[in-house]
């Protein structure tokens, strides 16, 4: 997809700015969002983490490996139904989206750090529009603050890059409509102030408190972006769920459904899957780089095994985000750990080894924490846009309790930064 920069206007509070040539979106967003930069820079690490040119080489390749997959899983998921199964309702919405190519959009991939320092991807975040895209300008903010301060200049280009692309995908659109679920989103207060500043009209439209009649209508001839979880896109009617997929809207059906359920890594540990779209170099690289993982009715003495040993594992719901219904063995007391058989709730999850992570120590906010920090790849559509976001607490699981930030530096000057930065 090729876009042309133009000139149009660009509003910042009251103030208009005159773009011209090459948009600069970077800008754009941290003048619209210069108040939350204060605010979110509290929680960050004092030294930013360095990511080499080799660790992005890695990187990049996780993801075109990972697309291959969800492309190949997105065109012949009916043949694995024996492995992971669907209700009828999310068959039907899968068959409607035959009627368009299917479109990642934003499936931002999310790994951890091995203690060996390995790069371990454990699932596919894409339940909704932007999530953690939006939110990794302020970790690339903060790494070239920190860059400058130690005198590294940081020429990497790609949060520019990607905002570029964000704000284009809508361009032929005047009106934006943001469908939304009751689920807390910070993409959305992130993303429709950055498109109102391009000139775009945008809506918010509460699901719940909003009528299918009153939803056709806004919607029509508007560009639309889902900020709705599962239960209510299951809710929605064949017209609007066609609506949707006739304009385009993100993220795809096929990615709230297909990419984001955790199931789907298991496939990954499936000859029968990879012999089908991947070579043999290209599945050792892809098995060395994501948790293994097993869906239940898969493989029963793993189960069995992980029901005697809760210690050794981790079990999630294979659809939910935000860690909800999350057992680490070792956070998790017996009671608790033996009743998610017993009422049936491993059912609806995956099944995954509990991978012990390296540490970092941080002084933050006048206390010490050992941490452990997970990465975010952004992969939009077809495209690697980098390294996102890092997160860090000092639980094994985030989203569980405290939380924190990393800045990110793309740069193999590690030496200029006389020791204070980590290192991917």
């Amino acid at each position: 997809m090729i876009f042309e920069d133009r000139d149009f206007p660009v509003s910042v509070g009251n103030r208009q700015i005159l773009t011209s040539g090459r948009t600069k979106y970077w800008d754009v967003f941290d003048q619209v969002h210069r108040n939350l930069s204060e605010y979110y820079f509290h929680w960050y690490f004092d030294r930013p983490m360095v990511v080499t040119s080799k660790r992005d080489r890695e990187l990049h390749r996780i993801c075109t490996i990972l697309g291959k997959c969800l492309h190949f899983y997105a065109e012949h998921y009916k043949e694995y139904l024996h492995l992971i199964p669907y209700e009828p309702r999310v068959l039907s919405i899968l068959e409607k989206c035959k009627i368009t190519p299917y479109n990642i959009g934003t499936s931002r991939i999310d790994y951890i750090i091995s203690e060996d320092n390995r790069i371990l991807v454990c699932e596919i975040t894409a339940r909704f529009f932007g999530n953690g895209y939006f939110l990794s300008f302020f970790a690339d903010k903060k790494g070239r603050e920190l860059a400058a301060a130690a005198g590294v200049k940081v020429k990497d280009s790609r949060m520019e890059d990607m905002l570029a692309y964000l704000a284009k995908i809508p361009r032929y659109y005047n009106k934006i409509c943001v469908l939304k679920s009751a689920d807390r989103s910070d993409s959305i207060k992130l993303y429709v102030p950055f498109y109102s500043a391009l000139g775009k009209e945008v809506e918010i439209l509460e699901f719940d408190d909003t009528s299918e009649e009153e939803m056709l209508e806004k919607t029509q001839g508007a560009f639309i972006l889902s900020a709705l979880n599962q239960k209510d896109v299951l809710s929605l009617s064949d017209g609007m769920i066609f609506r949707m997929i006739r304009q385009g809207y993100y993220n795809d059906f096929r990615s709230v459904f297909l990419a984001h359920d955790k199931r789907v890594f298991s496939l990954f540990f499936e000859d029968d899957f990879t012999g089908r779209v991947l070579n043999d170099e290209e599945t050792a690289f892809l098995r060395s780089h994501v948790i293994p993982t097993t869906a239940w009715g898969m493989y029963p003495e793993r189960w069995e095994m992980a029901r005697k040993n809760k210690n050794d594992y981790i079990v999630k719901h294979c659809c939910l985000g935000k860690s909800e219904k999350v057992y680490a063995g070792q956070m998790t007391d017996e009671e608790t750990w033996s009743s998610l058989w017993e009422d049936h709730s491993v059912e609806n999850m995956i099944l995954q080894p509990f991978i012990r992570q390296k540490s970092f120590p941080n002084h933050w906010d006048g206390n010490d924490y050992i941490e452990y920090i997970s990465g975010t790849i952004l992969m939009l559509d077809d495209r690697y846009f980098g390294t996102g976001l890092f997160r860090s607490s000092s639980l094994p699981v985030l989203n569980k309790g405290d939380d924190r930030k990393v800045g990110i530096v793309l740069s193999d000057k590690i030496k200029k930064f006389k020791g204070k930065c980590l290192i991917l």
